[in-house]
């Protein structure tokens, strides 16, 4: 077994790791160039765990905050599918939908080949819901899924993502790390760091006291989801992977990773700045790839980068930029465009 990352960059990396959000960006006139080689046929088949009924549960259960789970199902036996987000009120009691929720993913249907007549059929049955809009993340080899979105005329933004292709066997990847990046894992497991799966609540409560640690450690980091939330989805064992350094009995790193259908997300990690030079990030992250190895995953999806230092981090692991979708669905006018519309029918009728 292997251990841990990073040379100044790396512990930097894992500390920014939990805003590892996808980098949105406006390109409509590129998705039909981008949609075809960002997806592999058999990859459009897969689940996601992100629009799955226990994680949205699982989710508003953690948040909190008036957050409350919707979902739609579309189409008749045996072609149905069940799609489910989280949904908030904002003032004047007006809701907006997340599919999934915090730039996660939803799909659909495992049927691309109905997608484009259940994407009217879905917005169908949102409207039904009273929701003002909604918010679809599409995954980066859900493209079919991304064009019947696009062909519907809904407005969207490129949001990139780190992945890396898992086609060979795991000692095959690791030998492709870059050089800086192998010598720290082998050190860390040299200097007797473990890496193990965290099981129950005071090893997740340990993690997340590392990440409340490094929010003091760091100026500028900011605690982006809650303790309760992390407790909450790693209730998912099958599912979600939290993984923890210990050090001499003190953990003193974690990262969080989804079960994502065929692929592994990397989601969520912190370290503990003091403990930097036992370069535990790159070693958790490293574990990670070889539990997504032992499961058949097809990639290891490492998320958004916001800074020079996170894309070098990912990148030293061999992941490449590749690119998702993130649509925007109005499903009412809002009160001002409603009222203008009526004033103007008057118009015509005096």
């Amino acid at each position: 077994m292997k251990c841990s990352p990073s040379s100044g960059s790396s512990s930097s990396a894992m500390e920014n790791a939990s805003l590892s959000m996808p980098d949105h960006g406006d390109d409509e006139d590129c998705l039909r160039e981008r949609v075809a080689p960002t997806l592999a046929p058999p990859e459009e088949n897969s689940a996601t765990l992100f629009s799955s009924e226990p994680f949205i549960k699982a989710w508003v259960s953690g948040v909190g905050g008036g957050r409350y789970p919707i979902s739609v199902a579309v189409g008749d036996e045996p072609f149905r599918s069940v799609m489910h987000g989280v949904a908030t009120r904002g003032r004047w009691g007006h809701a907006s939908g997340q599919f999934g929720p915090a730039g996660l993913y939803a799909n659909l249907s495992p049927f691309p080949e109905h997608c484009d007549g259940q994407v009217g059929e879905t917005v169908r049955a949102l409207q039904r819901q009273g929701l003002m809009s909604v918010t679809w993340n599409v995954r980066f080899d859900h493209s079919m899924l991304a064009s019947a979105l696009q062909k519907a005329g809904f407005h969207f933004q490129l949001a990139t993502t780190h992945v890396l292709p898992l086609l060979e066997k795991q000692e095959v990847l690791f030998s492709r790390y870059r050089q800086t990046r192998r010598n720290e894992i082998r050190r860390c497991h040299r200097k007797g760091v473990q890496i193990r799966r965290a099981l129950g609540y005071e090893a997740t409560a340990a993690y997340c006291q590392v990440h409340e640690r490094l929010s003091h450690q760091k100026k500028g980091f900011v605690i982006k989801y809650s303790t309760s939330l992390i407790c909450e989805l790693v209730k998912l064992e099958d599912q979600v992977i939290l993984l923890v350094a210990e050090y001499e009995g003190k953990i003193i790193a974690g990262a969080l990773f989804f079960a994502d259908g065929d692929s592994m997300m990397y989601w969520h990690g912190a370290s503990d700045r003091d403990y930097a030079r036992l370069f535990a990030s790159g070693a958790l992250i490293d574990r990670g790839i070889q539990i997504a190895c032992e499961r058949k995953c097809r990639t290891f999806n490492m998320g958004g980068s916001g800074t020079d230092s996170l894309r070098e981090f990912k990148a030293s692991f061999g992941a490449e930029v590749r690119t998702g979708y993130a649509f925007t669905i109005s499903l009412r006018e809002r009160l001002p465009f409603r009222i203008a519309a009526q004033m103007r029918r008057w118009c015509r009728v005096s």
